[in-house]
């Protein structure tokens, strides 16, 4: 019965402004990728994201680097430190080169506004 009278005077005290600083991401956000996201067009970038535990081998990433060159759309891809098992994210300098015009890459983005930005077309 104390425990939960002390945990209801504990609750009746916190203000809701207290919850708003708990992320519920596990990386830290660029924020740049909104600013990115700013400048292109309404529906047009390809939302690339594995979120926080899928992984994927070297030549996983490779593939998929070049799948999505190949499609030629504008593109927010999220590339966590630990996506490729036992190795660091490191993908061909052609394929940066061939999107550099078009392509982002970022460790992590703020994923709700990523995802409602009005330029994201797909995920």
């Amino acid at each position: 019965m104390l425990l939960v009278l002390c945990l209801s005077l504990l609750e009746n005290n916190i203000s809701d402004k207290s919850l708003d600083s708990i992320k519920s991401n596990l990386w830290v956000e660029d924020p740049n990728c909104l600013k990115w996201l700013d400048a292109k067009e309404p529906l047009s970038v390809i939302y690339v994201n594995f979120g926080s535990v899928a992984v994927m081998t070297p030549q996983q990433l490779v593939e998929f680097c070049w799948g999505l060159a190949k499609r030629n759309y504008s593109f927010l891809w999220i590339i966590r430190p630990d996506l490729v098992i036992g190795d660091s994210a490191v993908l061909p300098p052609e394929f940066l080169a061939e999107t550099s015009n078009r392509g982002l890459l970022a460790s992590w983005c703020p994923q709700e506004q990523g995802l409602n930005h009005p330029s994201i077309g797909g995920f």
